[in-house]
């Protein structure tokens, strides 16, 4: 897996259970020197019910402190489901200021994200950094998070609703991609040039 900008020492890492997150987490946690905390924000739906319950008791298996909170805001009628998610997520987030909080995005991200930008007219890939929030993963590609949890025997919830294409994100993953890897197979090079480029213009060297 590779990273950028290196991992903290001390940090949090913002998990839903899925295999992305739990690469990260084990990823992180095999440098003994690192110190980690999990932060779950459950949707209140059954897959994150489940991986509430899975989380809760591998960090406790792990010896790992585990810190949740569970959505009780009603969703607003108009608004898209995925983008209410994150505005909630990301609000139970902005409470952990202690020490920086790592994401678990990969590079398959942030093609998926620089599509979707294009799509709408303006093309832009996901920052490294937000305030104390860093995402390490950027430059690696899903398939590595998947090797590294099977090589490791690190286990995760599958998200039954990623193959749900009524949300635009999974259209894009599932449909629009594959496509666009027929045309072009370096697309993921491409991106990632445009992570490194802009890495290096916020932040000095990579």
């Amino acid at each position: 897996m590779k990273v950028l900008g290196g991992i903290p020492r001390s940090s949090y890492i913002a998990c839903s259970g899925g295999v992305d997150s739990m690469a990260a987490l084990s990823f992180v946690r095999n440098n003994p020197q690192n110190k980690t905390e999990v932060l779950f924000y459950d949707h209140d739906t059954p897959t994150s019910r489940r991986a509430y319950i899975f989380l809760r008791e591998y960090c406790k298996e792990h010896k790992i402190k585990f810190t949740s909170s569970r959505m009780e805001v009603a969703m607003p009628q108009g608004v898209s489901k995925e983008a209410f998610w994150r505005e909630q997520r990301y609000s139970f987030f902005s409470h952990f200021k202690a020490k920086p909080i790592i994401m678990a995005h990969h590079l398959d991200d942030v093609v998926e994200t620089y599509v979707f930008s294009m799509i709408n007219g303006n093309g832009f890939t996901i920052p490294y950094s937000n305030e104390n929030i860093i995402r390490p993963f950027l430059l690696t590609k899903k398939e590595d998070m998947v090797n590294w949890c099977e090589r490791k025997e690190v286990p995760w919830v599958e998200d039954t609703t990623n193959k749900d294409n009524n949300f635009a994100r999974n259209r894009i993953r599932n449909v629009i991609l594959p496509e666009i890897k027929k045309i072009n197979p370096g697309i993921q090079k491409v991106v990632a040039k445009k992570v490194k480029s802009e890495y290096i213009r916020v932040n000095g060297s990579q």
